[in-house]
């Protein structure tokens, strides 16, 4: 059963062929199209799960097409994969503006594509072990970083080729204390939490998943996060692997935890750059602890 929707935009037919049918491979439902216009008008009717968009499409620019898609409430968190034959800086750093996976075209386009997808959508068990037939492929090193909703009038324009200038810096804090991001998809461990950490005058904001939590991170940067493990739109070693190789983020420190028991997950999390793992149930005083190494707290909670 295909449950999951990928938009797949390019105008080269030969190429969407190709990904249509390796898409269709991993259970995916595929939209097509070949401008941006039409992509547009599919992914506001659908809302697909996935956007895979080429750069250079008729009528205009299509990364000015992911600054009107991420306009829309319903695709903010959507992961997005640019393809482009390109590797001028601009749309690198455009791409990195958008929060969007760069992908080069070329022969091994798919071997790009695949490990994303095993990322951002892990496969049951048993479908898992179908899947192993296919060979292993080096990993991606993405550039990555979110996107602020933008006018939909000027997303127009921006799609006709007016884009605006995306080279501003990251938000800074708006708190005027210490502030931890808690990415973690428990909305009543996020409340708690919240309340604990307020009592010793540290402020928190939320997310609830993992796409949204990384891009909350690159707006105001944090200066501590608490990242659950499993999550929807990324589970915490993804966002901490793209945590760590943006270099607007990679120096925040990461306390994760989890209700995994598997020792070789906790070296594999520490190794990938994370201050502490600690277990769920959370024991609230071994957090403060390792908060107390990076941010200033109360050492006792305000009554």
């Amino acid at each position: 059963m295909l449950d999951r929707t990928v938009l797949l935009a390019d105008d080269d037919q030969d190429l969407a062929a190709i990904l249509t049918e390796r898409f269709k491979s991993r259970a995916f439902q595929v939209l097509n199209a070949d401008n941006a216009f039409e992509a547009l008008r599919l992914a506001s009717d659908h809302a697909p799960d996935l956007l895979c968009l080429d750069v250079n499409m008729p009528p205009g620019d299509g990364l000015a097409l992911c600054e009107m898609l991420a306009a829309d409430p319903r695709l903010a968190s959507t992961p997005v994969l640019v393809l482009t034959g390109s590797v001028a800086e601009d749309s690198v750093r455009r791409c990195h503006q958008l929060g969007a996976y760069y992908i080069p075209k070329g022969g091994d386009v798919w071997s790009r594509i695949d490990p994303l997808l095993k990322e951002l959508f892990p496969m049951p068990q048993p479908i898992a072990a179908i899947q192993r037939r296919l060979s292993p492929v080096p990993r991606l090193t993405d550039v990555v970083a979110p996107l602020e909703s933008i006018d939909l009038v000027d997303a127009v324009f921006a799609l006709l080729g007016a884009g605006e200038d995306l080279d501003s810096p990251p938000e800074k804090s708006s708190h005027d204390v210490p502030w931890v991001l808690c990415i973690d998809d428990d909305e009543d461990f996020s409340d708690v939490l919240r309340e604990r950490l307020i009592a010793h005058g540290v402020a928190v904001e939320r997310a609830f998943d993992g796409t949204t939590g990384y891009r909350t991170a690159y707006r105001q940067q944090a200066d501590a996060i608490v990242l659950d493990f499993r999550m929807p739109n990324g589970n915490g070693d993804y966002v901490l692997r793209r945590l760590k190789e943006s270099p607007l983020s990679a120096d925040i420190p990461v306390v994760v935890v989890t209700g995994e028991k598997d020792r070789f997950l906790h070296r594999r999390l520490l190794s990938m750059g994370a201050e502490a793992v600690l277990a769920k149930p959370l024991h609230f005083p071994a957090l403060l602890a390792e908060l107390q190494k990076w941010i200033n707290i109360l050492p006792h909670a305000m009554v």
